[in-house]
């Protein structure tokens, strides 16, 4: 139990915004005011966290002791408040504390103005009247209602979104991701949802979202690609480059199979291509979901992405330890993703490893069983496509079953041509639909 007067929870929260700046200012600001902190110097802070925002400058010591007035702060003080080392991705759960010792501090100040009142004769049910109006507007004040919303509002904007779709020859509803009879069946990559494209090892499921999130690119904007495993940006280009110039991607790893005019095409030809993608990559070693949803969040702001990818679940990092428990920590994982894609109004798709046992049964098909360490995956997805290949197809034949869609027809088949040496996914044999 925290006291009312612990001013640990305003120096940890006052900490945490001078030390990283304007983006985790923004996840509390709307919870707090400067009248919520007790100690004067702790609102004349906040007070210059407001203006810094409004002027759309960035946080930092300098810049509050550029605008601050109280002769009683300066670098020492400020020095002295960022000496400890809360945990950032708490900041939220230490404003909610503050928030809740500014409540008691006003229900204190209440309820002794009443016991006065009363020791002054004023007669009791009066006095009773006016506490339960205060209180009323106070709960009315502190309560945001602002997700409550009537189910018709907005719908003549929904109507006319979908009107003007449809005069612009744009069937799908989500984000296209380049493969016709994928779209048709998904209806596109929608905001706010998470879409799982699970797979085995070497059934080339990184290849095929890498070929996703570039479609995407270049249709609509930025998609930010959380690759997990492989070592970032070099074995990305490789991809990127192979796939733009129908190359074998080894020849970035076996140096004898590149000619000697290679190098000048990928040059003079590719490199500008690629060099011009829209898919930016995260260098970072942390691979927590709220270090993924902060990068997000930056990326929103200066790129304004239009989908986000993971490469994989399963080497998100947990949050915090839970002795060993790796379906929790994996579903700590997948509600901070959630939350992600639903602040953000994005799609998210999330790459998903599957058990290896799959192929030792009679038929590979997987299942949602199959999902290794993914917790509530089934529960938490508006759609899951399992990536396997049949035993009696070729080795470059894979099969895309779209076992769960929220949204649409589930254990819908799509054939795919995959070219691993291209990093290059097609549709196999001619269109059977066109969107």
């Amino acid at each position: 139990m925290i006291s009312i007067n612990d001013q640990q929870p305003s120096v940890d929260l006052l900490n945490i915004i001078l030390t990283h700046g304007e983006e985790y200012f923004e996840r509390v600001q709307k919870m707090l005011s400067k009248e919520d902190f007790y100690e004067h110097q702790f609102q004349d802070i906040w007070e210059s966290f407001d203006k810094l925002s409004l002027d759309n400058k960035p946080i930092s010591i300098n810049e509050v002791m550029n605008i601050i007035k109280n002769k009683a702060i300066d670098y020492h003080y400020l020095g002295s408040l960022t000496s400890g080392f809360p945990a950032p991705e708490k900041i939220v759960e230490y404003a909610q504390v503050v928030k809740r010792q500014s409540w008691a501090r006003q229900g204190i100040t209440r309820y002794r103005e009443r016991i006065k009142m009363l020791s002054e004769g004023i007669d009791p049910r009066d006095i009773i009247s006016q506490g339960v109006l205060e209180d009323s507007n106070m709960i009315e004040r502190t309560s945001n209602n602002s997700h409550i919303k009537l189910l018709g509002e907005g719908i003549l904007d929904f109507i006319s979104d979908i009107d003007e779709k449809r005069k612009t020859h744009n069937a799908i509803a989500g984000l296209r991701t380049g493969y016709d009879e994928f779209d048709f069946i998904l209806g596109g990559l929608d905001p706010d949802t998470i879409n799982v494209i699970a797979a085995s090892p070497g059934t080339y499921k990184t290849t095929f979202v890498l070929n996703i999130a570039n479609n995407i690119a270049e249709k609509y904007g930025y998609v930010y690609f959380a690759s997990l495993e492989m070592s970032r940006k070099p074995q990305l280009q490789g991809k990127m480059l192979a796939q733009e110039a129908e190359l074998d991607s080894m020849a970035f790893r076996n140096l004898n199979i590149l000619k000697d005019g290679d190098i000048d095409k990928l040059s003079n030809k590719f490199a500008p291509i690629v060099s011009e993608s829209r898919i930016v990559v995260d260098d970072s070693t942390e691979n927590k979901a709220s270090q993924i949803f902060i990068t997000a969040r930056q990326l929103k702001k200066k790129y304004d992405i239009k989908a986000i990818a993971i490469d994989y679940l399963q080497l998100i990092d947990p949050e915090r330890d839970l002795n060993g428990n790796r379906k929790r920590e994996v579903d700590t994982s997948l509600r901070m993703l959630k939350k992600m894609t639903r602040e953000l109004q994005l799609p998210l798709i999330l790459i998903c490893q599957l058990n290896r046992d799959v192929y030792k049964r009679k038929d590979p098909k997987p299942i949602f069983s199959d999902l290794n360490e993914s917790g509530d995956i089934e529960q938490a997805a508006s759609t899951i496509t399992f990536l396997y290949r049949a035993k009696c197809d070729a080795p470059d034949l894979i099969t895309g079953n779209i076992a769960k869609n929220r949204y649409g027809p589930a254990n819908s088949d799509v054939k795919f041509r995959v070219n691993p040496r291209k990093s290059s996914f097609k549709i196999d044999g001619p269109p059977k639909v066109k969107i």
